[in-house]
């Protein structure tokens, strides 16, 4: 039923897909949709845990690898952008639900919690802690979002050009974040 509605949501859009769409395009009748989820809202939820699980896991193999930091933050941009062209359906009825009705909770936590998590996550493997983690966590975790948006929707470049801007970025976020120190130095006393 998933693949029906992503369908479905490909040709009408959310906001327009009726359930008795999403059931004539898996080919069951319109009761059954009901025996698996009791609305359509709930049909996107179980969608966007599907979504959410596979970024995860794309992400987290990405972030795994051998090789430097820009290296595995590259590979897991392209794991996210491959992630959001393969499921644009998805995300754009996503997006259509998310654009009404965000409660307070939204701007505090994110339209997304489990991405925010993942963001936070990663944020956080690649050194960035304390105070700076969560407002880097969001700052990070936006500008994805959107720049994935602009990729998926108006394609103006190639997937490896795009996925090379996020890393970079994302790196020099990081690493203005994270003090480094050179090697062999001692750490300068604070000036009183």
């Amino acid at each position: 039923m998933r693949e029906a509605a992503e369908q479905a949501f490909a040709e009408r859009g959310y906001d327009r897909t009726s359930i008795a769409d999403i059931a004539r395009a898996a080919g069951v009748a319109t009761g059954t949709f009901y025996v698996h989820f009791p609305s359509k809202e709930a049909l996107l939820d179980e969608l966007l845990g599907a979504f959410n699980a596979e970024l995860a896991e794309r992400v987290g193999q990405a972030l795994g690898k051998k090789g430097t930091e820009h290296a595995r933050v590259l590979a897991a941009a392209e794991a996210v952008l491959g992630a959001c062209e393969a499921h644009r359906a998805f995300v754009s009825a996503y997006l259509e639900r998310s654009r009404v009705g965000l409660e307070a909770s939204a701007l505090r936590d994110g339209i997304n919690p489990p991405a925010y998590g993942l963001v936070r996550a990663a944020v956080a493997s690649l050194g960035v802690g304390g105070e700076a983690l969560e407002l880097a966590t969001h700052g990070l975790l936006a500008l994805w979002l959107r720049v994935a948006l602009q990729h998926v929707f108006r394609g103006a470049q190639p997937r490896a050009a795009t996925a090379g801007v996020l890393a970079d970025m994302t790196v020099g976020a990081v690493r203005a974040l994270t003090p480094r120190r050179p090697r062999g130095r001692p750490t300068p006393e604070p000036k009183p």
